[in-house]
């Protein structure tokens, strides 16, 4: 009989005699994936998650230590301060910049170096003491306001309150120190500018002077100083106020840039030794160092609790490997403080060029103001000059006197400005110290428990999702077809059982649930039987990856489904010849059997029996004395199916598992068509797929796959109950109402083998 192409069009390469692979599935898991891991571990997940999720609390609880809050007030204004002078110079970040300063090394190195604070157990213990003051730190500011609150928590209550107190102080004193120490040499280079600038009123005065005597000659009447000389008004009186302005911008900066030229061409950037710890602490080869420092210590301390001898060989060995290990943090301290130094010293020299970057960008943009009104007061003088009055030299004289005492006047001013707001308040004053907090944060850790709680509660269920990701075990059509891309020809439901003491609620569930498993096997045969592609066929083999997968109860139901619905002769074969169940279905004895028809002892026909179906006929597997491969050379299985055809219209063969006993692949290459069927919840996608690969290797013909065990109400939600007038056989009794329903081959009790 010529070979068909399996059912289902995405299957029908695949089911051509090797010539196609199975179809790799997608990775990750679905919502289905997910519920089906629930489904299965449910109740182990639950247990697990209850008594994990109680453990993980009870541990969080008897590890809680709890830690106390103290906060300082500090208020921080937007404003500077003013005594007598409003500066318009307002920074948009300054109180940005007064929290990073707060947090910097610069202010938590001053911490460290109190004495008070030093001498704190929680300070001695740690091995990077500005780590453990940031990691406790927390500087904010109370809404919009003004108000800043340094935080610290820490396990000690005295010690959270004398921190906080610290981190204030010293953030005070690098404010006071910062303001004062620039403003004074401001006001130093501008009381140099303002000598200049004097000596410069002078050279006007004797300019005037000499301009005046010689106006004088020409025009007697300018001698009396009580006579008023009636004169235009001075065009050039705006232009100069400008000039002015632009020169005494030009001085004060030309002072500030001084003074940052003259901090940034010292060769000698000190930096403090808290920056320089600071910077040894956060460097990755110190703290790889420290971090085996702190890991043999913890050692060392282990192995002396444990040990009955104070000092024996081991601890000696340790605690000279932690001697040799201190030795070697000291010698990479002593190698890396010159590079740190030259780091940071280069870092602050960065800092300073961009500040200088900046003053001179200013400079340079107020010399064009400058230039920009010279222009136009040339201009204006050339066409005044023009009109050819003799007093004109004499009034632009007096112009540039006027202009240059201005100057100075301005210059003068703002020194007096600047000695003055020295003495203005700090932007920065405390508010309130810190207290000593009499209650902890929390009595309970809360939300601790309850992550600690949540995280052992999911855990079994993570682990089960873990385990069945690992497993790929086949829980639904879906992943059948993503694992060998194969038509799935039918879904069996489980074979219901009837319980030891079976009441009337659960006899009909048992009645309804044995007919919807009647009927997943008839939706299968029914697809054999109508289908063009598998309507001729004679033989068919059933087999699975491994055993307990359902085979042979699937073959054993199949076969009398065939024969009861067509009434033509059919045939069941075991051909598990090494662990052989069929016989103990139908309650016949095992030998004579196949195997004796393929070592020639008897004819095929002879081990043939009867069962309680006319239509229905089993050949058993016969005792096996030696290999199965050894009956199945030279095309014995083949002979013996030729033969049997003649005289039955289906012939069914239980096959054994493929990836258990080779020979399958014989047998099923002896059928016309094989059906590969796999357990819900019970059959691992990678052994399904490995199973068909080697069948369609061997050129066998793989029609399709079938999926066993799932649950009656699963089946009947998917397609639909329709009643089957169960009622009927429900109320004719316990009693009898196994014997008057149509029952299938499998045994009264619901007991299967090879399930």
């Amino acid at each position: 009989m010529p070979n068909k192409e399996p059912l289902g069009s995405h299957g029908a390469a695949a089911g051509s005699r090797g010539s196609s692979q199975p179809h790799r599935p997608a990775s990750g898991m679905g919502l289905a994936d997910l519920w089906a891991v629930y489904r299965r571990w449910w109740w182990q997940c639950t247990l697990g998650g209850l008594v994990l999720g109680s453990i993980a609390a009870a541990a969080s609880l008897a590890l809680f230590v709890p830690s106390y809050e103290a906060s300082a007030w500090l208020e921080i204004k937007d404003q500077a301060p003013v005594v007598a002078f409003q500066s318009a110079n307002q920074s948009s970040v300054f109180a940005e910049t007064q929290i990073q300063t707060i947090r910097s090394p610069i202010c938590l190195s001053k911490v460290v170096a109190d004495p008070v604070i030093a001498s704190l157990p929680e300070i001695k213990h740690s091995d990077a003491p500005l780590d453990w003051l940031k990691q406790g730190l927390k500087v904010t500011y109370v809404g919009r306001s003004e108000l800043c609150e340094i935080n610290f928590k820490a396990q000690d209550p005295q010690a959270a309150a004398s921190v906080a107190n610290a981190v204030m102080d010293a953030y005070l004193s690098l404010h006071t120190a910062m303001r004062g120490k620039e403003a004074e040499r401001i006001i130093e280079l501008l009381k140099e500018e303002k000598s200049h600038r004097g000596e410069e009123v002078r050279h006007f005065q004797e300019k005037v002077r000499l301009i005046t005597k010689h106006a004088t000659e020409d025009d007697p009447s300018l001698m009396h100083h009580d006579q008023q000389v009636i004169m235009p008004a001075n065009p050039l009186s705006g232009l100069e106020e400008r000039r002015t302005a632009a020169e005494v911008e030009i001085a004060v900066l030309e002072a500030r840039l001084k003074v940052a030229e003259e901090a940034a061409d010292s060769e000698d950037f000190e930096i403090s030794p808290s920056e320089l710890t600071a910077a040894l602490e956060s460097h990755p080869e110190m703290q790889r160092l420290k971090a085996q420092q702190r890991m043999r210590a913890a050692m060392l301390r282990d192995h002396r609790r444990r040990s009955n001898l104070e000092n024996d060989s081991m601890a000696v060995r340790m605690q000279q490997q932690l001697d040799d290990l201190e030795e070697t943090i000291k010698q990479t301290a002593g190698e890396l403080r010159p590079q740190l130094v030259e780091q940071l010293q280069s870092a602050r020299r960065g800092r300073q060029q961009e500040a200088i970057a900046e003053l001179k960008a200013n400079i340079e943009n107020q010399r064009l103001m400058q230039k920009l009104w010279q222009d136009r007061v040339a201009t204006q003088r050339e066409r005044i000059e023009k009109l050819g009055d003799k007093t004109v030299d004499l009034e632009f004289a007096r112009d540039e006197l006027a202009r240059a005492q201005e100057v100075f006047e301005k210059i003068a001013d703002r020194i007096v400005m600047l000695q003055t707001e020295m003495g203005a308040p700090l932007r920065a004053s405390p508010m309130q110290r810190a207290t000593v907090p009499t209650k902890p944060r929390e009595l309970i850790p809360w939300k601790r428990l309850g992550a600690a709680a949540v995280a052992g509660l999911f855990f079994p269920f993570a682990l089960a999702v873990f385990w069945e990701q690992r497993q790929r075990r086949i829980h639904d059509v879906r992943q059948m077809v993503q694992e060998v891309n194969l038509p799935v020809l039918g879904e069996i439901t489980a074979l219901p059982t009837r319980a030891a003491m079976a009441g009337q609620r659960s006899e009909e569930r048992f009645m309804r649930d044995q007919l919807t498993f009647q009927e997943s096997i008839e939706a299968l045969r029914v697809g054999l039987t109508v289908s063009p592609e598998t309507r001729d066929l004679q033989t068919l083999a059933i087999t699975s990856a491994i055993s307990r997968e359902g085979k042979s109860s699937l073959a054993s139901s199949l076969g009398a489904s065939l024969a009861k619905a067509t009434r033509k002769p059919t045939l069941i074969i075991d051909g598990d010849m090494r662990c052989p169940s069929l016989h103990e279905i139908f309650d016949r004895d095992i030998s004579p059997g196949l195997t004796d028809v393929l070592a020639g002892h008897c004819a095929v026909a002879d081990p043939v029996v009867a069962t309680d179906s006319p239509w229905l006929h089993f050949l058993p597997s016969g005792q096996l004395k030696f290999t199965p491969h050894a009956l199945l050379q030279d095309g014995t299985m083949q002979a013996a199916l030729a033969e049997l055809r003649q005289h039955y219209r289906y012939i069914v063969i239980d096959l054994p598992p493929v990836l258990a006993a080779s020979e399958a692949l014989v047998l099923a290459g002896a059928a016309e068509g094989t059906l590969v069927c796999a357990m819900r919840d019970v059959s691992r996608g990678p052994q399904f797929r490995l199973a068909c690969e080697r069948l369609m290797s061997s050129g066998a013909r793989v029609l399709g796959t079938v999926i066993n065990g799932l649950p009656a109400r699963s089946w009947a939600y998917k397609y639909g109950g329709y009643g089957y007038g169960w009622e009927r056989y429900a109320q004719a009794g316990a009693g009898d109402a196994g014997a008057s329903a149509p029952t299938l081959l499998p045994p009264p009790d619901g007991t299967v083998i090879d399930l």
